[in-house]
């Protein structure tokens, strides 16, 4: 990842310092010309691409402000995401070359949807095309998300100051990003064995120790990069909602995707569920509609898409649980009893994550279904 060179480090310094020496009147085109500069030189395509949609969601809605939220803004950043993720499997399916997605491609097709969806809504406050610009160019989030949101943006330009304390908090937050990222995940989870030696385990054992590693790995890796993007944006004065806070240690799986991509599920349930479930006023279609659609943003595969349908199945569960089972049973008064009910909701929610891990750390469901024979075959 860019955040891990040292052209990206010098760069974020010295875009920190010519932004704060700029006058006020004119930071934020400076913000604009820094990111451009930024997007530009890592990928000029993904340049191009954001300019144009920029234009493409700005002027429809300064034609029409209070046009519909579903238009063919929306059904063409639909179409663009997934031809460019199904270019992206040719490889998989064909002899073609695959098709690359721009830097930052998934994360910005989102923040396009929220911003075209709000604008329409009349939800923003008043802006012009240079603050489109500046929020969709954001080169703090624009790489690995949060996937922030635009009246948050908005206000956060409208009230920007330099703040010493929101600086140092920033400079820590950036610090705590990269020991998540270089020392906890790069080093003691992928690289170390540093827990288990998984060859002396049983075969099974091995195999979902494996998908642990896998899945500590991706919380450490996205959360130290979520901490660089937030603490980058702190620095430049800007807040930026948090995107995991603790997910392992929730009680439920509803508790977990509000603590995991906290941003990304957000946006989910906004544009996703939410619609979903006033058009049917069914919230198991609805879950799972919005899970699989979750899973096949990561990738257009029948692993992403069992994925999102395991964590459907999962909530559907639970919900049910919550509504026809829980209220029947009796509570726990003891503390030690409701501490121990706890920890056991813990467990359960945490070995029920790790399995869906599984299915995402093999390359192809194929492969997924081959490692388990393997692995059943020769667990005694």
């Amino acid at each position: 990842m860019p955040q891990l060179t040292l052209p990206f480090v010098a760069f974020s310094a010295v875009a920190l310092a010519l932004f704060w020496l700029t006058p006020a009147r004119h930071r934020r085109l400076a913000l604009v010309a820094l990111s451009a500069l930024f997007l530009g030189w890592l990928d000029p395509i993904a340049l191009g691409f954001v300019i144009a949609m920029a234009a493409a969601i700005y002027l429809p809605g300064r034609l029409r402000p209070h046009a519909s939220p579903v238009d063919w803004v929306i059904v063409a950043c639909a179409l663009i995401f997934l031809a460019v993720r199904t270019g992206q499997r040719a490889d998989a399916w064909s002899s073609l070359p695959a098709l690359i997605a721009p830097v930052g491609f998934g994360f910005t097709v989102l923040r396009l949807v929220h911003y075209r969806v709000e604008r329409a809504r009349g939800t923003l406050m008043p802006h012009g095309f240079l603050d489109v610009l500046s929020y969709l160019l954001f080169f703090p989030t624009i790489l690995v998300g949060p996937i922030h949101r635009a009246d948050d943006f908005l206000r956060s330009q409208a009230r920007h100051r330099f703040d010493a304390e929101r600086t140092a908090y920033g400079l820590r937050r950036i610090l705590f990003g990269y020991v998540k990222v270089v020392v906890l995940a790069n080093w003691a989870v992928y690289n170390q064995d540093l827990f288990v030696d998984p060859s002396g385990l049983a075969p099974l054992s091995a195999w979902l120790f494996e998908s642990l590693q896998y899945g500590l790995y991706l919380y450490l890796a996205f959360a130290g990069y979520s901490d660089i993007a937030i603490g980058l944006a702190r620095v430049l004065g800007f807040e930026v909602v948090e995107n995991f806070r603790w997910p392992f240690v929730q009680p439920n799986l509803g508790a977990f995707w509000r603590a995991w991509h906290m941003s990304l599920s957000d946006w989910c349930r906004r544009y996703i569920f939410l619609p979903a479930l006033a058009r049917w006023r069914r919230p198991v279609p609805a879950l799972f509609i919005a899970m699989i659609a979750l899973g096949l943003w990561h990738e257009l595969s029948l692993r992403f898409i069992a994925w999102g349908a395991w964590h459907a199945l999962g909530l559907a569960i639970w919900r049910g649980c919550q509504r026809r089972i829980w209220p029947h049973l009796p509570r726990a008064e003891r503390p030690s009893a409701r501490a121990t009910l706890h920890l056991l909701s813990v467990g359960v929610t945490f070995v029920y994550v790790v399995l869906g891990f599984t299915l995402i750390k093999e390359p192809s469901l194929d492969a997924l279904l081959d490692q388990l024979g393997i692995v059943l075959a020769t667990d005694p």
